[in-house]
């Protein structure tokens, strides 16, 4: 899944994520160019239905503006090639998506507040630049803390409180596509592993690698650099950050092939990050590039230490310019501050943003986040866990049914009534979900 037909291309909002291209997007009975509206699919219901059963979607994924339609070029020859590639696809069974950070399962959690004390907020407006105000993740609120969400925009994900419901939601202008739940426990004992994890990485700063960050010009950490160290099983560099400056639009690029995660141990008073944060593998290669073999966003901890009892910790700021203006500008990475304040304004970032402490949480005014996609190791290999044995069975019904409409395809095919719309467009995610 390393080949870049398959991701969305670096600078776009949905960079990183997995997308079906639109050149598997529809199938018709001439060889003619032809628009993709219901008349493309005139007669041949069945196959529209299980290619978008095979999709997951329903049968909106064929039409839309994310569809670039001008410049689809249509081609009986793709019969075999479709093939083959729905054959790796249906032969891949989607795991439950789930991100770990250090050994900490964090699920599918982009934003983890702490919620302490009383009457404070996690508030989330105006999300992403005016032609995009999407997120993809789900949002958890530990504690009894509180949401105002006043958008615009769309959340891709759930909302869970560990508390149970009490009206703690203020929910306006804003779009879930998902579920608002509460008294979801898992929440907050994710929240406890985070931060036991943040103070236990903090405990260990003076062993780590002393590491000056000043961003006027570029600049390259080789995770190699780093001291290394293990925690839940899981080995890590790590580095100590006694000093820390950076520059709008200026580079940090944290360079590793991810056999080992790399830590960041931060205690100044007031860290801000202005600038970008980006991974490269040994080739050269960025996060996003097609073949990378590095660090994935959650091999990279940003651990803010200091303070104690979700009080007194650095206030962490997060800016780095991500608007419609500079569509390059991006961080990649895990932020985790537990007892300090968390702010994160105008910044494109895939990755996650944990802690928040007794004060409000702010992610808000053009940010846009968006969920790691699935670790990739430094063999290239996603690493994910073992199926069920009723997801086989039940993915073994659902290659079946692909294999028929497949079949039906190249039949159409070779008497020259097939033909296969193809273009560079993005049109339905296929990232694992859980």
């Amino acid at each position: 899944m390393s080949d870049s037909r398959y991701r969305a291309p670096p600078g776009n909002a949905l960079q990183g994520r997995l997308w079906l291209p639109c050149e598997f997007a529809a199938v018709f009975e001439n060889g003619s160019r032809q628009s993709l509206d219901d008349s493309a699919f005139a007669g041949r219901a069945r196959e529209r239905e299980s290619l978008a059963r095979f999709v997951g979607s329903d049968e909106k994924l064929l039409t839309g503006d994310s569809m670039r339609a001008s410049s689809f070029k249509v081609g009986r020859r793709l019969a075999p090639a479709v093939l083959a590639v729905f054959s790796s696809f249906i032969l891949f069974v989607p795991p439950a998506r789930a991100g770990l950070v250090l050994g900490v399962d964090v699920e599918n959690y982009i934003l983890l507040y702490e919620g302490g004390g009383a009457g404070n907020h996690l508030s989330i407006n105006n999300f992403g630049t005016p032609t995009s105000r999407v997120w993809t993740g789900d949002i958890g609120i530990a504690g009894h803390g509180l949401l105002a969400a006043s958008g615009p925009g769309t959340l891709f994900g759930n909302i869970d409180f560990a508390a149970s419901n009490t009206g703690q939601a203020s929910i306006s202008n804003t779009t879930i596509d998902g579920t608002v739940s509460y008294g979801v426990s898992n929440v907050q004992t994710i929240m406890n592993n985070l931060n036991s994890l943040s103070t236990s990485l903090g405990a260990l700063h003076a062993s780590g690698t002393s590491l000056v960050i000043s961003t006027s010009s570029p600049q390259t950490v080789s995770a190699t650099g780093g001291t290394s160290e293990l925690i839940n099983g899981v080995s890590y560099r790590l580095f100590n950050v006694t000093s820390l400056n950076t520059n709008n639009g200026q580079n940090l690029i944290i360079k590793g092939d991810g056999s080992d995660s790399v830590v960041l141990d931060i205690s100044a008073p007031n860290p801000q990050f202005k600038g970008n944060i980006l991974l490269e593998d040994l080739n050269g290669k960025f996060f996003g590039d097609a073949g990378y073999a590095g660090l994935s966003p959650d091999q990279l901890i940003i651990n803010i230490y200091g303070g104690a009892n979700l009080t007194g910790g650095p206030t962490l700021s997060v800016n780095n310019q991500g608007d419609s203006a500079h569509p390059n500008n991006i961080i990649y990475g895990t932020f985790l501050d537990p007892n300090g304040t968390i702010s994160m304004v105008n910044t494109r970032f895939v990755g996650r943003d944990f802690g928040g402490d007794s004060h409000d949480m702010q992610i808000v005014s053009g940010d846009t986040l968006s969920l790691p996609p699935p670790v990739i190791n430094h063999l290239n290999i996603a690493v994910t866990p073992e199926p069920s044995s009723a997801v086989i069975l039940g993915s073994l019904g659902a290659v079946m049914g692909v294999v028929l409409f497949i079949r039906r395809l190249l039949a159409l095919s070779r008497d020259g009534r097939a033909g296969v719309v193809t273009g560079s467009g993005y049109c339905r995610d296929i990232s694992p979900r859980a």
